[in-house]
């Protein structure tokens, strides 16, 4: 048995589409970076999370996580102002209210893709740095 079945998981998903990742540095806020993701040929921007750093396009098992979780977190939340409070991001960036909406549309055509969205490692495995999320820091593809 595996040790950590959520990255096994993790892993499944990635090898079950043709997936790339590339740095979109002109969009980038605060602690956020811009991630253009392609699926089978279709692309989409993303920002994620990149408070601990861990955003490399060598590590795309872990860029895929934060995708992941950056959709999840979209997808939890109500509205607008509650994704930015969530997120530490000011809601006057008429930048942020664009790319805010762009992703109903992101979100979905993504899960059509890779069916339903899981970040399969938990946000608080992920913010206490456990087992699995060192595991998954230190995979190369």
């Amino acid at each position: 048995m595996n040790k950590y079945p959520e990255l096994e998981k993790l892993k499944q998903l990635y090898f079950s589409e043709e997936i790339i990742f590339k740095e979109v540095s002109e969009n980038n806020f605060e602690q956020y970076v811009c991630v253009e993701i392609t699926i089978n040929r279709k692309r989409w921007n993303i920002l994620i999370d990149n408070e601990y750093s861990d955003f490399s396009v060598k590590n795309s098992l872990m860029t895929l996580y934060l995708v992941l979780s950056a959709l999840e977190d979209y997808h939890e939340s109500t509205d607008y102002l509650q994704w930015c409070f969530n997120n530490g991001l000011n809601s006057s960036n008429l930048k942020l209210l664009d790319y805010y909406k762009s992703l109903a549309n992101s979100y979905s055509e993504i899960e059509a893709m890779l069916g339903e969205i899981d970040q399969c490692i938990t946000s608080y495995d992920y913010q206490l740095r456990t087992g699995v999320v060192k595991e998954l820091a230190s995979y190369k593809i």
